[in-house]
């Protein structure tokens, strides 16, 4: 999971906004808007949301996360 600012999390159930310092904010299916720790809410997935105009340097950092390595490349080439 990236440490940037602004990107979507989902749990399997619910979509929440990184919002830093290990956070997410999310509206909670028991009503209301809730802040919960990255770490306790099952977070696994992560996506960018169109509509957001991210700074130069978090779309540089998406797409570091984006792009295989070359030791990825290589393991999976060879283990495949």
């Amino acid at each position: 999971m990236p440490d940037v600012k602004g990107v979507g999390v989902f749990n399997g159930s619910e979509f929440g906004v990184y919002v830093g310092g290990g956070e997410v904010v999310f509206s909670s299916a028991m009503g209301g808007v809730q802040c919960q720790s990255l770490t306790e809410g099952g977070w696994t997935s992560w996506c960018t949301f169109d509509a957001i105009s991210y700074p130069q340097e978090v779309d540089d950092r998406i797409n570091e996360l984006r792009e295989p390595t070359t030791e990825a490349t290589t393991e999976t080439t060879i283990g495949g």
